[in-house]
């Protein structure tokens, strides 16, 4: 069963709404997902001369680097899915020390979420339609 809890980011801070209950139950989930804005993500694709881990993670950060209006070591860079048979990989980029801001505030409200996903992933996505 999917649990939500309502949150917004404004200037730098987590705000909950003044309402705000939070169970035990997702306290203490083990499989807690934070969606996090997707304007603040960098959604896009790498196109890479190999596919050995290794070498793709090394590789990355300066395969987007153009795209990119910080410095690499500044960005956390996540793997996505390699599409169709070629060199090419699903990236999400977002700057280490908002995800960290992130991160450490829900911890410090007792949550440990086990993964960041923008929060576009949500929607329910149907192939050749629009999801709004």
């Amino acid at each position: 069963m999917t649990k939500l809890l309502d949150w917004s980011w404004h200037e730098e801070h987590l705000v909950w709404p003044q309402q705000r209950e939070t169970s035990d139950q997702i306290e203490n989930d083990t499989d807690l997902t934070l969606l996090v804005p997707t304007q603040q993500v960098l959604l896009t694709e790498a196109t890479l001369p190999t596919r050995n881990k290794k070498n793709v993670l090394h590789a990355l950060p300066y395969a987007l680097e153009d795209e990119l209006t910080e410095d690499v070591e500044q960005i956390h860079f996540a793997m996505g899915d390699w599409q169709g048979d070629g060199n090419r990989l699903a990236v999400a980029a977002v700057d280490k020390s908002l995800m960290e801001s992130w991160l450490q505030q829900f911890n410090a409200e007792g949550l440990k979420p086990k993964q960041l996903q923008a929060d576009v992933f949500a929607l329910p996505f149907v192939a050749e339609h629009w999801s709004i």
